[in-house]
C-alpha cells in the first residue's frame, strides 16, 4: 500500500503511531523509510514535519507521535548516509546520500525546517547525541563539494540561532561543544564543516540584537 497510495499508508501509520507500543513505533518507522526509498523522501519528510509539531500531549494522554517522528528521523540519516558508501557487490564507492542532496537543493527550506524540527524534539527526548551523529555523518561527505558543506553549516547555524532567539543556553552549549569535538576530527571534511559553521555563527551572533541576559559568544581561536 505504501508504494501504490502513500497518501494512504502516511495517514495509517499515523495512526499506528499514537500506540505506545515499541514494536509499533519500530514497525512505523520502518515502514516510513520503505516509502521514503521508492522516490517518495521529500513526501515523508514534509509528513514527518506535521508530527514533529504536534502536542506532546493529547487528551490528557501522552502522545507520541512527536516521538516517532524524531526516531524516525536519526533511522533516516543512518540509512541514507550508509546507503551512500554502499555500492553494488558490497564495494565502498561513495554515491550520493538522497537526504543530503535534499536539504542542499531545499529552495523552500521545507526540508531544513523538518530537520531542525527534529533536532529540537531530540534536545527534549535526551537524542541529541544520535542527532548530533547524523549531521556529522553527513559533514563527512561535504569534503569535495562546497553546497554540502554549505547545507550542513546552514542546518548546524540555523539550529543554532533559534536556541539562541529562545535562551535555550542548555542547547546553545552542546552545539558549540561539537562544533569543538568537530574541529579536532581526523576527518578533513568534518573539520572544515565546524570551521564555515563556527565562522558563519560567530558571524549571525555579531550581526543580531543579543538581549541584555545573554552574553556574546566568543570563539577560542
Amino acid at each position: 500500500m505504501g508504494q501504490s497510495s502513500p497518501v494512504v499508508a502516511l495517514e495509517g501509520l499515523e495512526l499506528a503511531a499514537r500506540n505506545d507500543d515499541v514494536r509499533v513505533a519500530d514497525a512505523v518507522v520502518y515502514s516510513l523509510l520503505v516509502i521514503s526509498l521508492d522516490k517518495k523522501l521529500r513526501e515523508v519528510l514534509c509528513v514527518l514535519r506535521t508530527w514533529l509539531d504536534q502536542d506532546t500531549k493529547s487528551k490528557d494522554r501522552v502522545n507520541p507521535v512527536p516521538f516517532v517522528a524524531t526516531v524516525a528521523f536519526l533511522a533516516f540519516g543512518d540509512a541514507y548516509t550508509g546507503l551512500s558508501t554502499q555500492g553494488a557487490g558490497g564495494d565502498t564507492t561513495r554515491t550520493e546520500d538522497q537526504f543530503l542532496a535534499l536539504l542542499a537543493d531545499d529552495s523552500s527550506g521545507e526540508c531544513q525546517g523538518m530537520v531542525q524540527a527534529a533536532l529540537n524534539r531530540s534536545l527534549e527526548y535526551g537524542l541529541v547525541e544520535q542527532a548530533l551523529a547524523v549531521i556529522k555523518g553527513w559533514a563527512r561527505e561535504t569534503e569535495q563539494s562546497d553546497t554540502l558543506r554549505w547545507a550542513v553549516c546552514n542546518l548546524v547555524t540555523g539550529w543554532y540561532m533559534d536556541l539562541w532567539n529562545r535562551k535555550h543556553q542548555i542547547g546553545m552549549n552542546r552545539v558549540l561543544n561539537e562544533m569543538k569535538k568537530w574541529a579536532a576530527d581526523e576527518s578533513r571534511a568534518v573539520r572544515m564543516a565546524s570551521a564555515a559553521a563556527r565562522a558563519e555563527i560567530d558571524r549571525r551572533v555579531r550581526t543580531t540584537s543579543v538581549p541584555l541576559t545573554m552574553p556574546r559568544i566568543v570563539f577560542e581561536k
